[in-house]
């Protein structure tokens, strides 16, 4: 019985790996954005210094989202020129 060992990994199958893992976070802040919509919209009746940090909280959520999606997009096109260039 031969040893058991772990598969063997072709580099786009890591690119494809990193991309899939990038849209997960992407989808967890882009919640993250949508709770930081919200606690600004009910902050109507607080304090204006409370509004200020939950629109504060939401602009960098947006911008993680954005650099998180550009991540998974690279890693994407990634993936598809190794899987090409091995294939070819």
């Amino acid at each position: 019985m031969p040893p058991l060992a772990w598969p063997t990994w072709a580099p786009w199958h890591v690119a494809l790996t990193l991309a899939a893992l990038f849209l997960l976070l992407y989808w967890l802040a882009r919640m993250q954005v949508a709770r930081a919509r919200e606690d600004w919209a009910n902050a109507f009746f607080y304090a204006p210094s409370l509004k200020v940090k939950h629109l504060e909280r939401r602009r960098r959520w947006r911008d993680i989202s954005r650099v998180l999606l550009a991540a998974a997009a690279v890693f994407l096109v990634a993936a598809v020129v190794l899987y090409v260039r091995l294939r070819a």
